[in-house]
C-alpha cells in the first residue's frame, strides 16, 4: 500500500460489535480518500454509509461504528476503502467483510 497505513477490525464484545477504521496519511501532502459502509439492520434494511475524507500530512483518520448484535439473521456487514474521492475498484486500498451472527 506505500504511504498509507490502514488498520481495519471487528470488535464483537457483548451485544454491541463495533467498526472501527484508522486511515493514516504519512505522505507530505493532504490526500483524499472515500469509504463505503454497507450493512443489514436487524429490521432487514440495508444501510449504506459514504464519506469522502482529506487527510492532512501525519494525521490519523478514526472512525467507529456501533451495531446492534443481530437476534435472529446474520448482519453482513462490508468496509471499502478507495484512494481519492471516488469509488473506482483500481484505487481500492482496503476491501473486507464481516459476518455477524446472533
Amino acid at each position: 500500500m506505500g504511504e498509507k497505513t490502514i488498520e481495519a477490525g471487528l470488535i464483537e464484545a457483548g451485544n454491541k460489535p463495533a467498526l472501527y477504521f484508522n486511515l493514516r496519511n504519512i505522505e507530505n501532502k493532504l490526500h483524499s480518500y472515500m469509504y463505503l459502509i454497507k450493512y443489514n439492520t436487524t429490521e432487514g434494511e440495508t444501510k449504506n454509509e459514504t464519506s469522502r475524507i482529506n487527510i492532512s500530512p501525519g494525521q490519523t483518520f478514526r472512525y467507529s461504528l456501533i451495531l446492534e448484535r443481530p437476534t435472529k439473521s446474520t448482519t453482513v456487514l462490508s468496509l471499502k476503502i478507495f484512494d481519492g474521492e471516488e469509488d473506482n475498484s483500481e484505487k481500492i486500498l482496503h476491501d473486507q467483510t464481516w459476518f455477524i451472527r446472533p
